[in-house]
Parts: C-alpha cells; structure tokens; sequence
C-alpha cells in the first residue's frame, strides 16, 4: 500500500505526521511524505520517501511575512502560502500514484487531497492534529478576536461563524480553488472550510477525548486517537553544554516560542527578566537569537533545538506558545506549563490545558509587566493542584501505543 503523507508548516504540524509515517513504514507500507523542501533533513532521516512542493525560500518568506501574527490578515497568509500556491503542485504528485492502492492522508489544509478525492477517487483521511481545527457551533474554538465566542447565545455564535466563512475563509479561498476546479471540471464549493475541506469518509484526531470532548456537531465519521509525538533526538544524549547547566544548580525553567515564530522579542525579554528577578535559571530554545537580551552565561542558556522530553522532567516548568505538540509533551512528562498564545491553534489550546488544570495560561498584551509574569510562573511551580493533575494526566499519555490506534484506523479506513 502506497501512503501518502499530505502537510505543510513548523515542525510542530509535521511531527505527528512523521509519526504516524514510521509506524506505517513499520507495517510493510511504502510511505511518501509531501511537504515543504526544508523539512526534507527530518523525513529522510525518519526513513521516508520525500517529495518537495515548495522551496525553502517559501518557508522563510511565510514566517517573516508581518501579516502572519496580524490578528485579521494572517489567514491570508496561510491561504496565499501553504494552501493555493502549492495546490495544483500537489495534485500533480498525487496523480502520478494509482487510487486503488493508495490512501491519502492528509490536514484540511491541503486542498489539493481533497480535490484529488474528489476527482480522481483516492481514499482520503483528514488528520486534524488540534481541536480549533473542527468547525462547531455549539463548541466554537477560542481565538485571539473570539475568545468572546462560546459565551453568546447559539444564534449569535451561527451567524458570526457564517459571517467569518462567507467573508473571510471563503473571500481569501474561493476565487483560485474554483478556478483550478473549473480547470478540472469540477463544479464551484463555497462554506470551502465546514462543508468541503475534510475527508466525507474518515476524520481523525490527534489527541484525547478527555482534553477535548467532541462536539455533537463534528462530524459523525470523527475517530479520536490521542495524542502523537514524534522525536528524532529521544534515543540520544544530550549535549554535553545541556547536561552541565541542568545538574550544576537548580531546575531551571524553559521558555519557548515555537520553531517557526520570528516575533517573539517581548516575551523573551518579559520572561528572561522576570526569572532574573526571581532568582531562576532559564533554558531558552530559540532559533533566532536576535529576539533576546544579553544573556547571562552561568544562568541562562541558549539552544536552538532539544528534545524536550530529555529536559521537561528536570525542569521548575515550561513556558511556551501553546502549540499543540509542546503541550502534548509537557502533559506526558507531568511538567506544568505556563502558555502564551500568540495566534492561530494556541489560544484554544490554553484554555483547555487550564480547564484540567495542568497548567496556566496568560495573553500577552502590550502592557503586560513583570508583576503579572512573576505571579503566574510563582503559581505555576507551587500549585500542589498543578502538580497532581500532571501527575495525573501525564499517567494517561502514550504517543506510541496512539501512532499504532491511529495506523489501524488508517488501514481499516481502506
């Protein structure tokens, strides 16, 4: 069976593709990963056939775009970038496999999946690696302009849901995808994100019921299955530099804001300062380092990348954006987490780790100051109650035994 692997973005929306792919792989499958040319280093090393669809140079030309951490423009981004410009270069790729022994899997996102389903007739799963990515009424995700959103009335919440798909998903979408379907001969799709994007066959989530219940209105072919990781670095040790700072002294904390964000220069600096000020050490992973203060070698170290289980369970806490695989890990190594959305995913995402309680969540505002940084990061790594409930939850994680649900969902799926 030919699988092909269909996602873009940061490492963080790859990694639970690339574990699912060595699993699959592991099962006698041959598995092609379609993605961006500058996640090729990590899927050959997984072992996996790779085939690029966008250069290097579109990666980078994404994250620094300055509309992408707008709060009304950044959609536009994600459309322009990883959902029209490599659409018909996708479909392209796909249409060199044969249907009938192949299966498709892939996020909404790629348009190109569905409409190789639709056209040509290969299987598709749509793989939803986060809640915010299900379009519900009666449980709308939280985002940085709507966190307002689950408190309205059901009526307002359906007409401001309709409001935002007609005249912000579908304005930014439907010219070029129904063009490209007219070329196909393809009838014209509107409401293209709750009523066209995914699969009509399979749907699959990758996390936990008990961290987000599903809706009544997800649809019915909804398979949840947990959460998964995926790690090139687990089975290595850690440098020697890492090793050092973590046994000399007291546990530090970790303060990341994701691989592929270039804007994150106040948080570095708010959280830096207040561990300064606390009398903490910090680990920073960060890959821009043009975003930080003057560091203080004997108290503070930076990495540009790290296995985080390797460092979680030495740790006062982690800091971070709220993405959906940085907190999977923290929950599964029972480390408290403190999140600080940005955009997109993440302010969902901190609500629910709040709503069971193992960890906290702050938004970041202009005027946010280190009173309030310091109050919650000294609740953070005080609370008996966190602390318990990542006990607790972290007792109910287990990213491989959840790779092989979801690969046997895939092919029973076929």
């Amino acid at each position: 069976m030919n699988i092909l692997l269909i996602n873009m973005g940061s490492r963080g929306d790859i990694n639970p593709f690339l574990a699912l792919g060595v699993v699959l792989k592991e099962q006698g499958h041959q598995v092609t990963f379609i993605t961006g040319e500058v996640h090729k280093h990590v899927v050959v090393f997984a072992g996996l056939n790779f085939v690029a669809c966008t250069s290097a140079a579109a990666y980078y030309q994404v994250i620094h775009d300055p509309d992408l951490h707008h709060k009304h423009k950044f959609f536009n981004v994600i459309a322009r970038y990883m959902m029209l410009q490599p659409m018909k270069a996708i479909y392209h790729i796909i249409s060199q496999f044969n249907p009938s022994d192949t299966i498709l899997i892939s996020t909404h996102f790629m348009l190109a999946a569905r409409l190789a389903n639709e056209k040509m007739g290969f299987p598709l799963i749509t793989i939803c690696i986060q809640p915010s990515a299900f379009w519900s009424i009666e449980r709308p995700p939280l985002s940085r302009d709507a966190l307002y959103l689950p408190k309205l009335p059901y009526f307002l919440r359906k007409i401001i849901l309709g409001l935002a798909e007609d005249h912000f998903l579908d304005r930014a979408l439907s010219p070029e995808l129904n063009d490209f379907r007219a070329q196909l001969n393809l009838p014209a799709v509107n409401k293209i994100y709750a009523n066209w994007s995914f699969s009509n066959s399979k749907i699959v989530g990758l996390f936990p019921d008990w961290y987000a219940p599903p809706a009544s209105d997800w649809p019915k072919h909804t398979e949840l299955t947990g959460f998964v990781e995926f790690d090139e670095n687990i089975e290595q040790q850690l440098p020697d530099q890492i090793q050092e700072f973590l046994d000399k002294d007291d546990p530090p904390l970790i303060l990341t804001y994701g691989t592929a964000n270039v804007k994150g220069k106040q948080f570095y600096q708010l959280f830096i300062e207040t561990a300064r000020k606390m009398g903490l050490r910090v680990i920073i992973l960060n890959q821009y380092p043009e975003q930080l203060p003057a560091l203080r070698q004997d108290r503070e170290l930076l990495v540009s990348y790290v296995s985080l289980p390797k460092i979680l369970p030495k740790s006062l806490g982690l800091i971070h954006h709220g993405g959906i695989g940085t907190l999977a890990q923290a929950i599964a190594t029972s480390t408290p987490q403190l999140i600080v959305p940005f955009g997109f995913d993440q302010f969902d995402n901190a609500a629910r780790v709040e709503h069971i309680g193992t960890g906290l969540k702050l938004h970041l505002k202009r005027y946010t100051n280190f009173n309030e940084a310091k109050d919650k990061i000294h609740q953070l790594i005080h609370s008996a109650t966190i602390k318990n409930n990542c006990t607790r939850y972290s007792e109910k994680i287990n990213f491989k035994k959840s790779a092989q649900i979801t690969s046997q969902a895939i092919l029973k799926f076929n």
